[in-house]
């Protein structure tokens, strides 16, 4: 159709450069041929199109209304729907719930309130409206929310309202700190590349001023926990998507040529932990580390640092499971999901 469109303009051009009114007129109607014909294909494509549509469907409407029974009788006589059934019944359904409306959540903004009318030179008081936003559960597999109502359905938590997220990347995209952040807790983000810290500084930003002067700090920190001061090789993942950098360990060294591998700051849990302040009892410990999660939790564990909640990233440490999960139960947590690649643990003697 736009070949056409260009030949009408050439047509339509022709005639006002002069060219004779025969040749304009004998070449408009060949444009308008070609326009008709185009339309007449078009239609004809459109009733191939509905007339298979129906003779597909033709058998199986007969079938579902020849069928004597209740309306979820007729549907069992489809194949497509048995078949939608049974992805349903094997847990189809509660994964497509849990991936759309079980993430939603409304959460109200704090505002003050009262506020005075200063418009009308009076001290008249009026009360504030609620407002309400909706938000959406960013982690990987519903962490942030399955951990926040355990907290809420607590009858006291006495812990520092504080995520630490070592691992942060983007801060959004699979993130266990960015829906904490967005109810008003305070966050410490780990991240090495700058880049990608660059990016959770802005993802965050729309938050700061929400609430209440110094009721919420929110930390930046470039650079990876690790198991000593200084500096470390880190390798750059080229999957800006699976986010799988990391701190160079010899069994990969061969893998990378050094246009891959970076050196970053790193620091240990101890260092830290001073330097920013961290309390003993706190909220919510996010590790996701790519190997380096289990040397990381007991140096957590070993300063005695208690988090209410500790979400785990188990992939690619070197530790077996069975060995971390023994060695919290016996400082008095318990696994009590997993979900995604996350085990997730609660704190029990508090």
């Amino acid at each position: 159709m736009k070949l056409l469109r260009m030949l009408q303009r050439n047509a339509t051009s022709c005639c006002t450069n002069g060219r004779t009114k025969v040749n304009c007129r004998a070449l408009m109607q060949c444009v308008c041929l070609l326009l008709l014909l185009g339309v007449i294909v078009e239609i004809i494509l459109l009733h191939f199109v509905l007339y298979y549509i129906y003779s597909s469907s033709k058998e199986m409407l007969q079938a579902f209304g020849s069928v004597k029974g209740s309306f979820m009788d007729k549907l069992l006589t489809i194949d497509v729907a048995r078949n939608a059934i049974k992805i349903g019944k094997n847990g189809g359904i509660s994964s497509l719930m849990e991936n759309t409306l079980d993430r939603l959540y409304l959460m109200p903004v704090p505002l003050n309130r009262e506020v005075q009318d200063t418009t009308r030179r009076s001290n008249i008081i009026y009360p504030q409206a609620e407002l309400y936003v909706l938000g959406v559960d960013v982690s990987e597999a519903g962490e942030a929310l399955y951990v926040y109502k355990k907290i809420l359905r607590r009858r006291k938590f006495p812990y520092a309202r504080l995520v630490v997220d070592i691992g942060a990347n983007d801060g959004f995209l699979s993130s266990n700190s960015y829906n904490f952040i967005h109810w008003g807790w305070s966050a410490i983000l780990v991240e090495p590349q700058h880049s990608q810290l660059d990016l959770a500084k802005k993802n965050i930003e729309r938050y700061r001023g929400l609430f209440p002067r110094n009721s919420q700090n929110i930390t930046f920190v470039e650079a990876v926990i690790g198991t000593r001061n200084g500096l470390e090789n880190f390798v750059l993942s080229s999957d800006a998507v699976n986010m799988e950098s990391h701190v160079l360990k010899s069994s990969d060294s061969h893998k990378f040529d050094i246009g891959h591998i970076m050196k970053v700051p790193s620091m240990t849990v101890r260092t830290f932990t001073e330097e920013h302040n961290v309390p003993q009892y706190f909220g919510v410990l996010s590790l996701d580390a790519e190997g380096m999660g289990d040397k990381i939790l007991h140096q957590w564990i070993n300063l005695n640092f208690r988090p209410a909640y500790i979400i785990y990233e188990q992939l690619h440490n070197s530790e077996p499971f069975e060995v971390m999960l023994e060695y919290l139960e016996n400082v008095g947590y318990a696994c009590i999901s997993k979900r995604g690649w996350n085990y997730i643990f609660e704190y029990k003697r508090r």
